[in-house]
């Protein structure tokens, strides 16, 4: 969980570089988007993607206030929930 207002910190970083190299599948709910113009969500998530070298569908734009991003949450968790396991097997 990321605060949209905010830069990823040096530990974010760190934790992103862990989950990599780990090769977990990693989702990155950007939250408070509803303290930014609607105008600023999209480029806010595109430039976080950029930041940590994520994919751009990887992060989910998601509002507690307004309840926004809380279905495509709950879908991406599903998802991840259906695929085979990431761990190898040994």
């Amino acid at each position: 969980m990321l605060d949209a207002r905010y830069a990823p910190t040096d530990a974010d970083r760190k934790m992103f570089d862990l989950l990599e190299e780990l090769g977990v599948p990693t989702i990155v709910v950007v939250t408070k988007t509803d303290k930014l113009k609607p105008s600023q969500v999209a480029p806010r998530l595109l430039a976080l993607a950029g930041e940590l070298e994520l994919d751009d569908d990887q992060l989910i734009a998601f509002s507690a206030t307004t309840g926004a991003g809380r279905d495509d949450l709950a879908e991406a968790v599903m998802s991840l929930i259906a695929q085979p396991s990431w761990k190898a097997e040994a």
